[in-house]
């Protein structure tokens, strides 16, 4: 018996799974000749056929059958030591800082933690939102979520998100004194902007800042 290549019990695993050439194929990332010129190899290699085609699919003989379950245990050895290798284990140590602001964090960073806990229990997330007045120095993070681009040159940028700006009241503002129907109407309003919002003011879009110069 010459020597069995890994990979072609890998297709005819795909092929059990799905009994098919085609989606094998589809999931292996490659195509339906080349999945079916490794099960040819592998039942070679073995000295037995392995599949049977008919109109209604794919399947395996009974010589395959025997040998699917311990294919499937070889496949899940396989997987793990992948996983170590790639580092993407359950054995992640470690601490990271994490700097946004006191609403991201508290609306859409915390609610995360737990689930995150679950999944990665021995990696520590420090939250800073930049409240600790009496540090002598600012805490470097590892991680920035905010709405501004970070300064440094070598940061890796993602945008994971969009925030707009927008005009709110309260209900009982609204019935004392109406509801604005254009941009117009806020003229005769009482305005409360926003400080933070001011100092972002060069992401804002031009209509916007043409109003505050209203």
């Amino acid at each position: 018996m010459t020597t069995v290549d890994w990979s072609d019990l890998h297709c005819l695993i795909k092929v059990a799974e799905t009994g098919s050439l085609m989606r094998a194929a589809a999931l292996l990332s490659t195509s339906q000749p080349t999945v079916g010129r490794k099960i040819a190899a592998l039942e070679q290699a073995l000295g037995g056929q392995l599949i049977i085609k008919s109109k209604q699919g794919t399947c395996l003989t009974p010589f395959a059958e025997e040998m699917l379950p311990s294919l499937k245990q070889m496949a899940e050895a396989s997987a793990k030591i992948e996983k170590i290798a790639r580092n993407e284990g359950d054995h992640e140590v470690g601490s990271v800082v994490l700097g946004t602001s006191d609403l991201l964090a508290s609306e859409m960073i915390a609610p995360m933690l737990g689930d995150f806990h679950e999944a990665y229990p021995s990696i520590t997330i420090q939250l800073d939102c930049g409240l600790w007045q009496g540090a002598n120095e600012p805490i470097k993070a590892d991680i920035t979520v905010g709405y501004t681009r970070p300064s440094e040159i070598e940061a890796n940028i993602e945008i994971i998100g969009h925030a707009h700006y927008c005009w709110f009241a309260a209900e009982t503002y609204i019935d004392k004194h109406g509801q604005p129907h254009d941009i117009g109407d806020l003229l005769n309003h009482r305005i409360v902007y926003h400080v933070a919002q001011q100092q972002q003011m060069q992401d804002w879009p031009e209509e916007v800042l043409a109003f505050g110069k209203l």
